[in-house]
């Protein structure tokens, strides 16, 4: 593999929230009495450190804050952390820098505040935002555990619109006693806002999650279904362009962090439970951080890499671990990024892809490759085949 050519991402994760939401299983952890900004902040940048000889000769074109509440942290933090990277790495002049926020944080910090703290995170070179909306409808919001209202998401979307011209907007359906009216006025008030790129996910209830073990009454599922096919045409109708299954943008704002993880680009992550996917000249390695915060510290702060298990990819994974994200791209990919990408020959799996192509799953055009309808409906199905 030519590992130059394969694009490179940075992802720092951020664990701390006010609050665990119900329906959420990423690694996050509610504030118990003093978040230890400063330590942990301390530690990702040890983290990083260790990594500059593996990435030495490689150029990061984004970097993504994700958590968790990465806005929980203060801009100086949050700056502090870009300066270390971008000294100590070859990162792009025009790189995406992307944090996550979330409007909770109306419930300990005034409006002026709000807008204070997000000038700052942009004049530390923050240029794109990710706002954690999920629905304009307090009711709705009150049954997911969001601590937010809905006045206070549109405040804090038109002071992020008022500020940076890239912003996202993630929006949830099927919630809790949800009806198709509620969330077709969530999509309404989102389009009216007119941010330049909304990520639309479908509620599900994921183990070891408070819903998993108190399970709310969800819309059935022919309800969903219709809030899903509602959702494609009113985005359609609006020039927002589905570019992967649960993402939409207006003419040139495609995430460019998000779109190299699925176009199975390498990423480092650095923080408690963060993952990285690195590509060698003989292998691909995965590594996982610890997940505890705590634990993720005392590890990092003993400079020996031990916070971090590594393994790397056999052969047999490939075909499921490539598919598994290129497969959620509605344009498809090109038949020669496989190589590209996995150091292997696409004609080792061609007779998945015409088993997938015979069951209607996928279409193949020239050298092109790409999921149809019924594959996106039933993506699960069609990303098994290659595992």
């Amino acid at each position: 593999m030519e590992i130059a050519h394969i694009p490179l991402s940075f992802y720092v994760h951020i664990p701390w929230c006010e609050k665990k939401c119900p329906y959420c299983d990423f690694n996050s952890h509610a504030i118990k009495d003093v978040m230890p900004e400063e330590k942990y902040v301390e530690a990702l940048l040890i983290d990083a450190q260790m990594e500059i000889n593996a990435l030495r000769g490689r150029t990061i074109s984004s970097i993504f804050f994700g958590g968790g509440t990465p806005n929980i942290f203060s801009a100086l933090s949050i700056g502090k952390i870009l300066t270390f990277i971008k000294a100590n790495f070859s990162v792009l002049p025009n790189a995406e820098v992307t944090v996550e926020a979330n409007p909770s944080r109306y419930c300990i910090s005034s409006g002026k505040q709000i807008e204070e703290s997000l000038l700052e995170l942009r004049q530390v070179g923050v240029n794109r935002l990710s706002v954690g909306v999920q629905s304009f409808n307090d009711n709705n919001l009150l049954k997911i555990g969001r601590l937010h209202t809905g006045g206070q998401a549109v405040d804090f979307v038109n002071m992020s619109l008022h500020i940076f011209s890239n912003v996202n907007l993630d929006i949830m359906y099927g919630l809790p006693d949800q009806s198709i009216g509620d969330f077709h006025l969530d999509i309404e008030k989102a389009l009216i806002l007119k941010p330049s790129h909304l990520s639309v996910y479908q509620l599900t209830i994921e183990e070891n999650t408070e819903f998993s073990s108190f399970r709310p009454n969800l819309p059935k599922d022919e309800v969903i279904w219709s809030m899903y096919q509602k959702l494609i045409q009113e985005l359609k109708d609006a020039d927002y362009h589905r570019y992967e299954i649960s993402a939409f943008s207006l003419k040139g704002s495609e995430c460019f962090h998000n779109k190299n993880y699925w176009l199975f680009g390498d990423y480092i992550g650095i923080g408690a439970g963060a993952h990285s996917k690195l590509s060698f000249e003989d292998r691909i390695e995965r590594q996982n951080c610890f997940r505890q915060p705590d634990k993720y510290m005392e590890m990092v702060l003993k400079r020996n890499g031990s916070h971090k298990l590594r393994k790397n990819l056999k052969v047999e994974e490939l075909p499921g671990e490539f598919m598994l994200n290129v497969l959620r791209l509605i344009d498809g990919f090109d038949v020669s990024l496989y190589s590209s990408r996995t150091g292997q020959k696409f004609q080792e799996i061609r007779k998945l892809v015409n088993l997938a192509e015979e069951k209607k799953l996928l279409t193949i055009f020239g050298n092109k490759i790409k999921p149809t309808m019924l594959g996106l409906n039933f993506l699960t199905d069609l990303q098994e085949i290659f595992f």
